[in-house]
């Protein structure tokens, strides 16, 4: 998934693509999954009133491709030629696994998730999962990067110094970390 440019027309401006295609788009998951929709289709970040929906919608177990469809049939998308590969195709085959009675039969066919409630809370699931591991991940970085600023006392200031500016709390969890690492 290397970011591509191409430029829509002689006159617009170069645009960057964040997915090749959109089954690239749609193997993302969670927040990330929302960030890159927005660049990929819209070439542009992700606003905070864009965000907030997109996750609540995915959050209440809404599938990813009506996600992807709503962005890439709206005004700002048309405008811009939102154009990625299989994404027609794809916008093709949602419209017939939504197709009343019939769609119900096609859906399996065409590869597309069903619609039921059981699937909305298993997709729901899944989202708030993705969003938890995305949030994990974030403080498990700032915990390396405390461990490792406190972690080797030839390289830093004297003992004293060390947790400066710090509350007694944050000292005592640093000490026993300290204590356990050693």
């Amino acid at each position: 998934m290397t970011p591509t440019a191409q430029a829509a027309s002689p006159q617009a401006p170069r645009r960057v693509r964040a997915c090749e295609n959109v089954h690239d788009l749609l193997d993302i998951e969670g927040p990330d999954f929302v960030r890159f929709a927005y660049v990929t289709l819209l070439c542009r970040k992700l606003d905070p009133s864009g965000r907030k929906s997109a996750e609540d919608f995915l959050r209440r177990g809404g599938r990813k491709i009506d996600l992807v469809a709503s962005i890439a049939t709206s005004d700002e998308a048309r405008r811009l030629s939102a154009d990625l590969s299989g994404l027609n195709r794809m916008l093709q085959r949602r419209a017939l696994g939504r197709l009343p009675l019939l769609g119900w039969l096609l859906r399996p066919l065409l590869g597309l998730e069903p619609m039921d409630a059981a699937a909305r809370r298993e997709r729901a699931i899944a989202f708030a999962l993705a969003q938890s591991h995305e949030a994990m991940s974030v403080q498990l970085l700032r915990v390396e990067s405390l461990i490792a600023a406190v972690s080797d006392p030839m390289d830093g200031p004297g003992p004293a110094d060390r947790f400066k500016g710090t509350s007694v709390r944050s000292r005592q969890i640093m000490h026993a970390m300290l204590a356990r690492l050693s």
